[in-house]
């Protein structure tokens, strides 16, 4: 089976990025950068022997850059795309794991479980009934496997087919809950999500986070953050996701950017100035990519 990655990056640390795609080289997959940097990259940044560089010129949002992604990789026919942030680190066994049920079990998606980067905790798996409640499952390293209908999308693979049947991501909503409304997509169409308890990969959430009242609230950039709150009120609007988890969805974004305009001395007029205008955007139902007179953001 041809096995292709396709890794989306931001002005990132390229040595990183060079890293990653060394391990996955070894592991016999071919990895697709598509960089949105808004910079020109120098011909040097990347060792063009271990991957192929999709250079997009402009923060097109991660939607974007994953279709052009899945585009390249299906044009060179692969039966497996594996999804990766920047960020991302693998161990060398983590890709024969990861696609080990897709070639033998005729499973459609198979993603890792994430252990928190700083605190080394394992992320709660999210499974979404079809009335919108949400049930978290927290796997340990001996948890067996099971289904689900969400999942991050970076460690993701997915067989090649499901696109035709599915469709790609949303390009509309940019950045945020891209990956959510793909997999619920998904499980309208039956397909489910393999989780894999015994292959971890590393995660952070947000630049930095804090807590409250037992909670763990991640801190991402006012720009990022109109992006989540926005997109909460598009959530309402598709037909395969419940309306409940989309209500869900709107109330906590507002609550979380309550704290954040509470709580973020020195930037809680920006919080409250993203704020306001993603909520008013999300009640007009814009989409895209919020462009400033100055500056995109992203």
């Amino acid at each position: 089976m041809k096995i292709f990655s396709v890794v989306v990056t931001y002005n990132p640390d390229w040595v990183a990025v060079q890293q990653l795609a060394n391990r996955l080289f070894s592991a016999g997959v071919q990895s697709i950068i598509v960089d949105n940097s808004e910079v020109e990259i120098n011909n040097k940044t990347l060792d063009r022997e271990y991957c192929t560089l999709l250079s997009l010129g402009e923060n097109l949002g991660i939607a974007s850059a994953q279709n052009k992604g899945i585009d390249y990789c299906l044009e060179k026919n692969a039966d497996i795309i594996v999804f990766f942030d920047q960020d991302s680190v693998i161990s060398d066994e983590f890709i024969s794991k990861l696609v080990e049920p897709i070639m033998t079990q005729n499973e459609n998606i198979v993603a890792p479980t994430f252990i928190d980067a700083e605190k080394g905790f394992f992320y709660p798996i999210v499974s979404i009934s079809k009335y919108g409640m949400r049930k978290k499952v927290l796997p340990s390293k001996t948890s067996p496997s099971f289904h689900t209908n969400t999942a991050i999308s970076s460690g993701t693979a997915v067989k090649s087919t499901v696109f035709d049947i599915v469709g790609k991501m949303k390009e509309d909503l940019f950045i945020d809950y891209v990956d959510t409304e793909w997999c619920l997509r998904c499980e309208n169409f039956g397909i489910k999500i393999l989780i894999l308890p015994d292959n971890q990969m590393l995660h952070s959430i947000g630049d930095k986070s804090f807590n409250i009242a037992g909670f763990t609230v991640p801190v991402h950039s006012p720009q990022r953050r109109y992006y989540r709150v926005r997109n909460s009120f598009a959530m309402l609007r598709f037909k395969h996701i419940p309306i409940i988890l989309g209500l869900r969805e709107v109330s906590f974004s507002l609550i979380h950017q309550l704290l954040l305009i509470i709580t973020q001395k020195g930037k809680r007029k920006e919080y409250a100035k993203y704020g306001i205008i993603a909520v008013w955007h999300g009640i007009k139902s814009v989409k895209g990519k919020f462009i400033t007179k100055k500056k995109s953001l992203g």
